[in-house]
């Protein structure tokens, strides 16, 4: 036993000690690790290689905004989002910080625009349903130009119109400001063209400017000769031509607009360059009123009342409207407390062209046709409305009368209105009437009948009258005696000529005897006469047939 147990000893003295070396290779188990690590460095890397600059956004209240989740649009593809949202200092602005993707920068500039898209009820009609289900966003509208920048200030309301939409702006001038609003369309015989970008008062506070955009390709039609005029809502007026209702279409009366036209004439013209300026005109009346631009003013003088007669009223001649009423004024002589008033009244002369190769300036033609009784009267227009006109019409039978107290303006003299010179006839004829004695012609009338009344009941007036009643009771008698003794009489007359004259018809009949001797004797002499001035033609020519006859000498056969 012992043996073995010395010869196992032996054995394990005589074995090699081991080598230890330190070993060169990495565990398994850091590989998930590292690989980790480096995803999440790539994710890192990607992640800052895809982030654009982080912009902020300053807004009036959050309707709509939510950190963490409202994306950032343009073209509908997401190019942010926001991140958190804030209050500033004093409490009464929401700032939005947001972050953008990669490239972004390339559209964030000094005229970049902004805006909250959601559910809105506009102008036009309603906008952004489709948030109803994917929620508000917000909408971004690069600039063409400007500096870089990362703060901007959203618009309350979506801009009426994008960058590089086709299309030219213009500037309109206008005396007030209509009833439209931004976004009130712009409209060309009907159809809607473009839209109203927005209005503001001019620098001189005179004016208002008014800013449209008229799309592509309808912007050609617009020329430097066009004109422009306000269609806004519903115009009611009442003038001396009655009740008018001007009205557009049914957009243009909920939401107002604007209407231009391009006049067709033979010159040649260019379309409008952008941003060019025109006038825009209160309605159509005006646009035509202001193709005439020769105007002429005159004065008139009136001494009867004018109630009805307002600036603006028309003048007529003729039953067209040359001018218009620019001012009234009532004057009073403080000694003889004699009224009058002055009217002052602008008429165009183009209106009216002249017949004849002699042209005259307007001076020369109205100073004629004063004198051949040209005369400026008040008229009404509209007995509905009560309002009066002046009516400049031909009256040679009256005299001119001047009144020659104003210099400055050529005067045309006046007559009194219908109505006037109505009132003037009833009045007279009152007084006329006033004058009159009628107490005493009453008295007189009155002491007249009464004896009157007793001479027809006296016994002369019975017993004349009992005399006339039994001479037409005679009269009566004698006219019933005379149609029983002449009335058969007079019957059986007419019968005896109603048979003479039936057989005078059958005599003349046309197969009568009578008539065929008397159509017989009729031709022979007219042979007869013919043979006559035949004979007479031949002794004319030949006188000695006479004396040798038709043989003779000198005679001719």
């Amino acid at each position: 036993m012992s043996t073995d147990k010395s010869t196992k000893d032996t054995s394990f003295n005589n074995l090699p000690e081991p080598e230890i070396k330190p070993s060169r290779k990495i565990s398994t188990i850091w590989i998930i690790p590292i690989v980790a690590a480096l995803i999440g460095i790539w994710l890192v890397f990607l992640s800052m290689s895809e982030k654009g600059p982080e912009i902020t956004i300053i807004f009036e209240t959050a309707e709509g905004l939510e950190a963490g989740k409202t994306p950032i649009k343009y073209k509908d593809v997401i190019i942010g989002k926001i991140d958190n949202i804030s209050l500033n200092k004093e409490m009464g602005k929401v700032i939005a910080h947001a972050s953008t993707t990669n490239g972004t920068e390339d559209y964030l500039n000094e005229n970049t625009r902004i805006w909250v898209v959601r559910p809105r009820l506009g102008l036009k009609g309603v906008s952004g349903l489709g948030t109803l289900v994917s929620g508000s966003y917000l909408e971004i509208d690069p600039g063409t130009s400007g500096d870089f920048t990362d703060e901007f200030i959203g618009l309350e309301t979506p801009p009426t119109l994008k960058t590089n939409t086709p299309g030219k702006e213009f500037t309109l001038t206008a005396s007030k400001l209509g009833s439209f609003n931004q976004g009130s369309p712009i409209i060309y015989k009907g159809f809607e063209v473009g839209e109203i970008l927005g209005y503001a008062l001019s620098e001189d506070k005179q004016s208002v400017r008014v800013d449209i955009f008229v799309h592509a390709p309808h912007d050609k039609l617009v020329q430097e000769n066009s004109t422009f005029w306000n269609m806004s809502g519903l115009e009611v007026t009442a003038d001396a031509s009655g009740f008018k209702i001007n009205t557009g279409s049914l957009q243009s009366l909920l939401i107002g607009g604007i209407a231009f036209e391009t006049p067709i004439n033979l010159e040649e013209k260019e379309p409008a360059p952008n941003k060019f300026g025109f006038t825009l005109f209160n309605n159509k009346e005006d646009v035509l009123s202001a193709s005439y631009s020769s105007k002429r003013n005159f004065i008139l003088y009136f001494t009867g009342s004018i109630r009805g007669l307002s600036v603006g009223a028309p003048v007529e001649l003729k039953g067209i409207k040359i001018g218009t009423v620019k001012d009234i004024k009532l004057e009073f002589d403080a000694e003889t407390l004699i009224f009058r008033t002055p009217v002052l009244i602008e008429v165009e002369p183009g209106r009216l062209s002249e017949i004849g190769k002699r042209k005259q300036s307007p001076e020369e033609i109205f100073k004629t046709l004063f004198q051949k009784g040209l005369r400026a009267q008040l008229k009404t227009g509209s007995f509905l409305t009560g309002q009066l006109f002046v009516d400049i019409g031909f009256h040679p039978e009256t005299k001119p009368v001047y009144v020659k107290a104003n210099k400055q303006y050529q005067e045309i003299p006046t007559i009194p209105s219908s109505l006037d010179e109505l009132t003037t006839s009833v009045s007279q004829l009152i007084e006329k009437l006033q004058r009159l004695p009628l107490d005493t012609v009453s008295e007189k009338l009155v002491s007249s009948l009464d004896g009157l009344d007793h001479i027809i009941n006296s016994p002369e007036a019975m017993n004349m009258l009992k005399t006339l009643s039994n001479a037409a009771t005679g009269i009566d008698k004698l006219v019933a005696g005379m149609d029983k003794e002449l009335l058969p009489k007079a019957i059986s007359a007419l019968n005896e000529a109603e048979q003479a004259l039936a057989q005078t018809n059958k005599v003349l009949a046309e197969d009568s005897p009578l008539r065929y001797d008397l159509q017989t004797t009729l031709q022979e002499l007219s042979a007869a006469a013919r043979s006559i001035r035949l004979l007479a033609d031949y002794l004319e020519r030949n006188p000695s047939a006479l004396l040798y006859g038709k043989g003779g000498p000198g005679g001719q056969n």
